[in-house]
């Protein structure tokens, strides 16, 4: 079962959102960009409340799904707070594999005797939460999900209901990926976690009820009969030296597997061993009668809590076991992150994209971020940008209107497209595409190229379009005429260098001006387009390329947008990354093969 697209209504600032998550060739990791209070926290609750059970981890006794009227009124918008009427929902399609069909099949047989005779391929899950004079009045769920069946034995064919459909509905929640909303407190690991008080899985509940869970997902990874209750609880509690010894082979099991899975996993992620670190599960009761585990960390021979550890190690070892066990359960899931990582180191950050693309089959990730090191440029098909027309780019406060607040998601794609200047918005999108590591080796000669956007250009047709390595480095600067330090420098080194700029009138204005001020320094060493060829007067690099060229490289980004030199500039950028090669004619492969030829040669001359 799938979940394929999301809609919020009317939740906190959210008035319509809809989000597509539709299964694709790609790994199923989705990226939310924005400024900061654009909405991306309010997208993440918002969809923690459409999974199967709700479990507000600050809380000690989980309500079955419920939540409490006071939380409730936290999702009424700021601006309607006064005299809120009316609904606020989130609802999300889902569809249902093979696999889903002949099970609902099966337990309608066997549960309700009765057999299938029309089930819809896709169905529509609705939370919704009723208010009036913005006091909370109730709340429920809806399901489009109405089978049409018949008696094993009959013939008369007829939708089901009552007691019958509710059953179904429950057991469509139990086969139902979960939407689990990693929140901050989450990777705060209780430093006892209760498993229960006698052999009862009893109190305390909250985040310590989804630890135990994490337990219970060892448990599994070991040996799948095991279960907390009897091959642990049970066990403490009896007095048999048997029991004592059986106890004693469960923790240590558990503590050779943790080891094994999060220190192989954390050495894998950083590339480094970790040198006598070890995990140690104990099991002991406290004075009111309740048993608990500490998952400690044996480092040097010296014993830790985890959360004595740096926050980066805590983080991590929480994450690698959330994630890696939740596989063990045999069941789909939709993790998702707020900002994941983001007080850890730039490294650590990046880390966490591999940890990503690396869990199971079966997951899906849904993450906001707005930093650059969180964004992967082969995801830019499923990333999204949120957007809040009360977050003023400028952020003055005079500014800032409540009444004004709605949050608005778009694919990156099309955001670009329809939003040439709100570059705020996706700047750590561009921040990744346009980020090149540092190829500044004074060694090797050097073209200088007038900006970004040329190197990416002659980046992108010699190493992907023509397949050529060049014997020279191209490093952009800031304009045609910011190029004066960088020859300064080279020059001192006595190394060497060329500078090619724009066959325009600023590009002939910076060449003569550079050669007035440096003289013999730069003889030969300032070159125009014009001087390539001298059909190339007044022409840069999206003329020398070609206009059919051109929109055939901008239309393989943006098929729906219509041609300019921003969205070629960022197609670019992208194609070089993604290292997408484009059909071009002839004319634009000749043309840039002439450039080439004739800078490998000026560095002979």
């Amino acid at each position: 079962m799938n979940f394929l697209k999301f809609r919020i209504s009317s939740f906190k600032g959210a008035k319509n959102v809809v989000l597509s998550i539709e299964p694709s060739t790609r790994a199923n990791i989705f990226t939310l960009v924005g400024l900061n209070e654009s909405g991306k926290s309010t997208i993440l609750e918002a969809l923690s409340h459409i999974g199967p059970e709700y479990l507000d981890l600050k809380k000690e006794d989980p309500s079955g799904g419920l939540i409490g009227p006071e939380d409730c009124l936290k999702f009424i918008p700021v601006a309607e707070k006064h005299n809120f009427n009316g609904q606020i929902s989130i609802s999300a399609d889902l569809a249902l594999s093979s696999e889903d069909r002949a099970k609902i099949a099966d337990f309608l047989r066997t549960q309700c005797n009765l057999s299938i005779v029309k089930l819809a391929d896709k169905f529509v899950l609705k939370r919704y939460f009723l208010f009036k004079d913005s006091k909370y009045v109730s709340q429920g769920t809806e399901w489009s999900l109405i089978p049409v069946v018949k008696k094993l034995k009959g013939r008369k064919e007829f939708s089901l209901a009552g007691d019958d459909w509710q059953k179904l509905i429950r057991f469509i929640r139990s086969i139902m990926p979960k939407v689990l909303f990693f929140r901050n407190e989450l990777f705060d690991i209780p430093e006892k976690i209760y498993i229960g008080k006698g052999t009862e899985l009893e109190e305390p509940g909250g985040i310590n009820a989804f630890y135990r869970d994490v337990v219970q997902d060892v448990l599994f990874a070991i040996d799948p009969s095991l279960n907390v209750n009897t091959h642990i609880v049970s066990r403490k509690k009896s007095k048999s030296e048997s029991d004592k010894h059986s106890l004693d082979s469960v923790l240590e099991k558990m503590s050779l597997h943790m080891t094994q899975t999060v220190m192989q996993q954390w050495e894998k992620i950083f590339n480094r061993k970790l040198k006598e670190k070890s995990i140690r599960v104990v099991c002991d009761v406290d004075e009111s009668g309740l048993f608990y585990l500490q998952i400690r960390l044996i480092d040097g021979g010296e014993v830790f809590n985890i959360n004595q550890r740096s926050t980066g190690f805590r983080w991590f070892f929480v994450f690698i076991l959330l994630t890696q066990y939740r596989g063990y359960r045999n069941e789909s899931a939709i993790f998702l992150y707020d900002e994941p990582a983001s007080n850890l180191h730039s490294s650590a950050q990046q880390q966490l994209l591999q940890c990503f693309s690396q869990l199971p089959a079966g997951f899906t990730i849904i993450y906001s971020t707005h930093s650059h090191y969180l964004i992967r440029p082969e995801w830019l098909d499923s990333t999204y940008v949120v957007q809040n027309e009360a977050a003023v780019e400028s952020l003055e406060i005079e500014n800032f209107s409540l009444a004004k607040t709605d949050i608005k998601v778009k694919k990156y794609r099309n955001f670009v497209s329809d939003n040439p200047n709100g570059l705020n918005y996706f700047q750590p999108v561009l921040d990744v595409l346009q980020y090149v590591p540092s190829k500044f080796d004074f060694i090797k000669d050097a073209v200088f190229m007038e900006g970004k956007s040329d190197f990416y250009f002659m980046s992108y047709m010699a190493g992907i379009q023509l397949g050529r390595k060049l014997s020279f480095d191209v490093i952009p600067c800031g304009g045609s005429g910011t190029v004066d330090q960088m020859i300064s420098l080279f020059s001192g080194w006595g190394k060497n260098f060329v500078v090619l700029l724009d066959a325009d009138q600023e590009g002939e204005k910076a060449k003569k001006r550079y050669m007035e001020k440096f003289g013999l320094l730069v003889q030969g060493r300032i070159v125009t387009y014009a001087d390539i060829n001298n059909d190339w007067k007044q022409a840069g690099l999206e003329k020398i390329l070609g206009e059919e060229d051109a929109t055939a490289i901008c239309i393989a980004s943006f098929p729906q947008a219509s041609f300019s030199k921003k969205n070629l500039s960022l197609a670019v950028q992208e194609h070089l990354v993604l290292k997408k090669s484009i059909e071009l004619s002839g004319n634009a492969t000749k043309n840039f093969g002439q450039i080439f030829n004739y800078l490998e040669t000026a560095f002979l001359t």
